[in-house]
């Protein structure tokens, strides 16, 4: 009978020493899950993160780009009509054969090519002003980088800036364009349609 006593009270302690484990390791278990939770927590904050410095650097490049594109544009044309004595007859698919439009707008996938801008908008180029200036249309252009561009509206010599093709939204780009007069002129989230007029 004692044996039976021992062997009853032997396998009671067991049953706790065995409990007790069971419930370190649900508690090992409750821990982990909570780093777990903590550290899913955390990488999704550093993705979120990288993803908003990375829309940041792509939209500041894509300024960068139009702004080197217009710049090469303007250089071409002048170049490609600097013995002529107007602007006639000016477009696209002239400047296309003649190379003036810097590789990366170019979509030769379409008949005639399709000239675009960074952010997949159109590039329109005619005469304007009785053929004595050519203004360039950059279509599609997001708010952000329409206030940046517009911002930068003097470094591309004498001419117009506007925006939506609405004289309320031109800015004479001879003079420093404030990236509050900017904004007020960049009123569209997406579409911003902005036009340099250039001698």
């Amino acid at each position: 009978m004692f044996h039976t006593f021992m062997h009853a009270r032997t396998a009671v302690v067991d049953a706790r020493i065995e409990a007790q484990e069971k419930g370190d390791r649900v508690a090992e278990l409750g821990l982990t899950l909570i780093e777990t939770l903590l550290a899913i927590g955390v990488g999704a904050l550093v993705i979120i993160a990288a993803v908003t410095f990375y829309m940041q650097a792509t939209s500041g490049t894509r300024v960068s780009q139009s702004m080197q594109q217009l710049q090469a544009i303007i250089s071409g044309v002048h170049g490609l009509y600097s013995t002529q004595s107007s602007y006639a007859n000016i477009g696209v698919t002239t400047l296309q054969k003649a190379n003036v439009f810097p590789p990366e707008m170019v979509d030769s996938s379409t008949n005639p090519p399709g000239i675009f801008d960074p952010w997949h908008g159109t590039v329109q180029v005619a005469s304007a002003n009785g053929n004595a200036n050519f203004t360039i249309v950059f279509n599609s252009v997001p708010q952000d980088a329409c206030i940046a561009l517009l911002s930068g509206a003097t470094s591309y010599g004498s001419g117009i800036v506007s925006v939506q093709g609405t004289s309320g939204g031109a800015i004479s780009a001879g003079t420093a364009v404030t990236p509050d007069t900017a904004a007020g002129a960049c009123t569209d989230q997406q579409l911003n349609i902005v036009t340099y007029t250039v001698r």
